[in-house]
């Protein structure tokens, strides 16, 4: 599934103007590592690509300007599922904390805004 939102991002037409990213590279490099953490076993790379496919997220502000949001909306569903069936198999301890490195990065979301 990251490989075909990768596929989406290299597309020619892709604007990141609205997103956090600077450039289409910039957002490829990072859910490209984002994934690799994730084959490691980090939890906190699913943490932040979670932030990346929630409504407003910049892979939906992404698919938005970039003209596609229906396949966006595919993909978030898929990872939504993915992310559950990988959370339920992590062991307790790593879903603790990924609990608090999500309460930690929404902390500093707003921090960041106010």
């Amino acid at each position: 599934m990251l490989n075909e939102v990768l596929a989406l991002l290299r597309r020619p037409s892709t604007d990141v103007a609205w997103s956090t990213y600077r450039t289409p590279e910039h957002a490829i490099r990072h859910i490209q590592s984002l994934r690799q953490r994730v084959v490691w076993g980090d939890p906190f790379a699913l943490t932040q690509l979670s932030f990346l496919f929630m409504p407003t997220g910049a892979l939906q502000e992404i698919s938005l300007s970039s003209g596609w949001s229906e396949e966006f909306l595919s993909l978030s569903s898929r990872f939504d599922a993915a992310s559950v069936r990988y959370a339920n198999s992590m062991q307790p301890w790593l879903i603790f904390a990924a609990v608090c490195a999500f309460a930690y990065i929404a902390f500093m979301l707003v921090r960041q805004y106010l």
